[in-house]
């Protein structure tokens, strides 16, 4: 039986979630889903949480392009921090890709997703 658990905790979990904490302003999102990462063709899809004040945290999943520094916000997910439980869902279906001011939380983003 010892063998089993042991060989069960060798294997990684599937949705194990690793989250590198960004150095940014108070006020900024400052949490990276490591392992939501994903480079595909000219963009970088990514997973951010946002643990609010109140009473929720949210992820918001990105669209970035590294070489044109713009990205989209395509979804986000809210939960209640307590229970963790969903208590929305937002689809942005009609925003586009912005450009954004290099601002040091966002160089710190890049940092972490375009290299």
């Amino acid at each position: 039986m010892k063998y089993i658990l042991f060989v069960f905790a060798l294997i990684p979990m599937a949705n194990a979630e690793s989250w590198i904490k960004l150095n940014v302003p108070k006020g900024y999102v400052d949490y990276i889903d490591r392992d939501s990462i994903q480079i595909k063709g000219d963009f970088t899809y990514y997973t951010m949480k946002d643990a609010d004040v109140y009473e929720n945290y949210s992820l918001i999943k990105f669209k970035h392009d590294c070489k044109y520094k713009a990205r989209q916000a395509l979804s986000s997910t809210y939960y209640d921090k307590k229970t963790h439980k969903l208590t929305r869902s937002e689809v942005y279906s009609t925003s586009e890709m912005v450009q954004y001011p290099r601002s040091f939380a966002m160089i710190n983003i890049e940092n972490v997703i375009c290299s």
